[in-house]
């Protein structure tokens, strides 16, 4: 009977797996997995050509217009060809628009990602500039043989896109996008301030036009700076002279010149696109790079890339930088579709966009490309610029394509200075998140100490290694905040009162501490030790009275009427308790009971106290103990 029994047992629990599983079978059509895989198919049909299309049309040539120079400009952070910049923004916008959830972000080149890309050439000793490589339109590199293999940059560039995409994807197949909650935004403020330092030590030798050697691993900023320090003096002036000339024509035109212009117009000058035509004209007329050794971009192959299949066998070589690189993509990615989904009241799946950046990845990396995300810059324009959907980018790739096709080479005579300056200048408000620091510091010094841990470790280490420390460190953070939580003491007041507890009137025999944590094995001991030392100093105080003010007698009178000393633990706070908090609590209320004082819990929830119910904690401690406010704890003696 027992066997054909649980044999029962067995069938009905497979027959509702079965019959969930059926259900939920027929409940996802095709339309609806296509449409979750590819939110373009659920958008576009309904696209409004009338209210939609000019602002898009609008965003897109704006964009497109901004990204061919700071495509280019990153490219000399990654240490690849200029050309791979505008590849990569190209195929990452077009993939992303037929993936993506949102409609605000510009996907492509960023300085952060391009700084990790260029750190991880450098600890391979490959640097695409350096080896004077040039990039042909089959997606190959010419370049001389590294330690006699066939290996060039673009060849790991590749692949740690290709490995970034998988890691992305790997993932959302296992939904682990909440992960991401640990990389608070102190952390990433103060690991983006590091990463722009790291970002203008590197760009500073092509600002005054002196060779300088990649360095990758710990402390290679200090490597860097001592560099400098001892080529500073070999410096080309007329590099010096264009940079300079570039910043402040940058700086002051953003400052000064397009805040009134885009109130007027209702677009923003595009000074880097002015600064390169410029430059070319300069470069070309004055001969710059034969008669004072003024360093250009050369070589930039006209026509598009064929494709190749990534040289994923490189991946043990990189995979410690290929997933915090993967992982620093998509947080640059959520964070910035978040604020903008928030803005404009629209959903944004969180999975969905690591399904969006990885499978974008994974086609890009079949080009000479390397790993993209958000732009800050260029988001916050599409939002300005009032972007309706993600179309915008479709603009902006076809005009992408047009440089990409026809007028690449018309870009060779431009300074790489010239470039250098784009990065320097857009780095400005990642240097401006110092000023977050007072504003944690006022809300938690936890955050603080995050951000500052963050900065350092990045600054001092490197970037890969700077973002795991700071990572553990968050997450340690939130450990200490659990094991040694605040016990502390707030008086009592009448309902209506709006006086600070914590600073209102004491009375001898009652007194309220509230305890600010979830209660389990790891704080545990720290309540217990917090409630002895109150017992003690309690009973020390036993018998002391405090007067009170007439306002407060009818009050007071209620107090009064308690016949013994009462401590009275609010647990608001505790949202959880494992097995030793509950045993912790029988403890705590022998312990005063044998110290002549009446312990009352007050404040736990519904779901805690039919957890004592069931574990038959009121055989230890009467339930009336327990109360649902502190108010009648105190009152209720």
């Amino acid at each position: 009977m027992s066997t054909n029994s649980n044999s029962s047992e067995n069938e009905t629990a497979k027959d509702k797996f079965r019959r969930m599983l059926t259900t939920k079978i027929r409940a996802t059509s095709p339309k609806k997995v296509v449409t979750k895989l590819f939110p373009i198919v659920g958008w576009l049909p309904k696209y409004n050509l009338r209210s939609n299309l000019h602002s898009d049309l609008v965003t897109g040539v704006t964009i497109g217009i901004m990204v061919v120079p700071q495509a280019m400009a990153y490219t000399t952070l990654a240490g690849v060809p200029p050309a791979v910049g505008l590849y990569t923004c190209f195929f990452a916008a077009l993939f992303y628009l037929f993936l993506g959830t949102s409609f605000h972000v510009s996907i492509g080149t960023f300085a952060v990602a391009s700084m990790m890309v260029g750190n991880t050439l450098a600890k391979l000793h490959l640097n695409g500039a350096d080896n004077k490589s040039n990039l042909t339109t089959n997606g190959t590199e010419n370049s001389t043989a590294f330690s006699g293999a066939d290996l060039n940059p673009l060849m790991v560039t590749s692949a740690i896109t290709f490995g970034a995409g998988l890691f992305q994807l790997t993932m959302a197949v296992f939904r682990l996008s909440f992960l991401t909650v640990y990389i608070s935004d102190p952390l990433v403020s103060g690991f983006t301030t590091a990463a722009a330092f790291h970002v203008l030590v590197a760009q500073v030798p092509k600002l005054i036009g002196v060779a300088s050697k990649p360095y990758g691993g710990p402390g290679m900023v200090i490597f860097m700076l001592r560099d400098l320090s001892l080529s500073f003096w070999h410096a080309n002036l007329w590099t010096v002279g264009i940079s300079l000339c570039g910043i402040v024509f940058l700086s002051v035109g953003r400052d000064f010149l397009n805040p009134p212009f885009r109130k007027r117009f209702h677009v923003p000058l595009p000074l880097e696109l002015f600064m390169v035509i410029f430059s070319i004209g300069f470069s070309v007329l004055f001969k710059i790079e034969q008669k004072h050794s003024v360093k250009i971009i050369k070589h930039v192959p006209n026509g598009m890339p064929l494709p190749t299949i990534p040289r994923w066998d490189l991946l043990p070589l990189v995979w410690p930088n290929v997933l915090s690189i993967g992982l620093i993509c998509y947080v640059f990615v959520i964070s910035l579709e978040k604020i903008f989904a928030k803005r404009h009241k629209y959903a944004v799946n969180a999975n969905q966009e690591l399904y969006a950046l990885g499978l974008s990845s994974l086609l890009s990396s079949f080009f000479p490309v390397y790993p993209f995300g958000a732009s800050l810059s260029r988001s916050s324009l599409c939002e300005m610029l009032g972007a309706k959907t993600q179309l915008h980018a479709l603009f902006s790739s076809t005009l992408l394509l047009a440089v990409i096709l026809w007028i690449g080479p018309l870009l060779e005579p431009l300074p790489i200075s010239i470039l250098a300056c784009i990065v320097v200048v857009s780095l400005k408000p990642l240097f401006l998140q110092y000023r977050d620091l007072p504003k944690l510091r006022a809300v938690s010094l936890y955050d603080m100490f995050i951000w500052l841990v963050a900065f350092f470790a990045t600054v001092l280490l490197d970037i890969t290694y700077g973002l795991v420390l700071a990572i553990l460190f968050s997450v340690f953070t939130i450990v200490l905040r659990e094991q040694w939580p605040t016990f502390h003491r707030i008086g009592v007041a009448p309902i209506e009162s709006q006086t600070d507890l914590s600073r209102n009137w004491p009375y001898a025999n009652v007194e309220i501490w509230r305890f600010m944590a979830p209660l389990h094995f790891a704080n545990a001991q720290k309540f217990t030790e917090q409630l002895r030392k109150t017992l003690r100093n309690f009973s020390e105080n036993n018998g002391k009275s405090q007067t009170t003010n007439d306002s407060e007698n009818e009050y007071a009178n209620d107090l009064e009427k308690a016949q013994k000393s009462v401590l009275v633990v609010d647990c608001t706070a505790v949202s959880h308790i494992d097995s030793v908090g509950v045993n912790t609590l029988s403890e705590a209320f022998t312990e005063a009971k044998a110290n002549q004082i009446k312990l009352i819990f007050a404040n736990f929830s519904d779901e805690l106290l039919a957890v004592f119910r069931r574990c038959e904690l009121y055989q230890k401690i009467p339930e009336e103990n327990f109360y649902t406010t502190t108010l009648r704890g105190e009152k209720g003696l």
